[in-house]
Formats: C-alpha cells, structure tokens, sequence
C-alpha cells in the first residue's frame, strides 16, 4: 500500500509540474500568458488573440500576428490589432524580451501610442 501512494504522489507531482512551467523556447512561446502593462493586464492566447483589462475595468479585444522571431536573439517583429483590424507586417513593432524572460520592450513604428513595456505575470490566459 505504500508503494501505491507513494508512486501516486510522485506521479501527481511530475503531472503538475510539467503543467505549470512557462515555455521559453521561442518569443512566440514566451508571449502566451498575462502581462502587465501601464493601463493594465494584457492577456495574450496561443491562438492570436489577444486582451486588455483596463485600470477602470473595461475591455479591448484584438488580434495579433507575429511577422517573424529570431530565436537566438530572443526578439520578434508582431502586430496587434483591434478586433475588426487587418494585421500588416509595416505596422510591426519590435519586441525584445528581457534575459530571464520577465520583461518585454516593444519599439512600434510612428509612435503609435501603444503599449511599450510588458512584465510577465503569469500563464492565466483570461481575466
């Protein structure tokens, strides 16, 4: 019987923490969870959408689209959208990820006024 649990408890636990670690093996990977963000929390889904929970409570929907990562540099050129948008690579920011993975800057082209510093929180993909 103690074999049982404690073959039990050791399979719980490797189930769990396989779960719950972040993926960093790409930008793409590492950008799928919540964010903070000067307004808020930004939300961002495996499946291109994304989501921001406004200090105040509201929402703003969108999409985004990665133009292209570079894995070594741990950088990528992505656009974001509102929800009825097209996406376009010349609307592109830049986004380079902080060594550990923590933090992101995004460089957008003609300042669009969009957010610029990302710090990770966790994987939750919705508010």
């Amino acid at each position: 019987m103690r074999s049982l649990t404690a073959f039990l408890f050791c399979l719980t636990f490797l189930v769990c923490t396989a779960c719950s670690g972040r993926d960093t093996s790409t930008p793409a990977k590492a950008l799928i969870g919540q964010w903070q963000i000067k307004e808020g929390k930004m939300f961002f889904m495996p499946f291109g959408t994304w989501v921001i929970v406004n200090k105040d409570g509201n929402h703003q929907l969108g999409v985004y689209k990665i133009m292209e990562q570079n894995v070594n540099d741990f950088t990528m050129r992505i656009d974001l959208a509102p929800w009825k948008r097209d996406l376009s690579a010349e609307r592109a920011a830049s986004a380079t990820f902080s060594k550990d993975f923590r933090e992101m800057k995004w460089v957008w082209p003609q300042n669009e006024g969009l957010p610029s510093h990302y710090k990770y929180i966790d994987s939750k993909l919705s508010p």
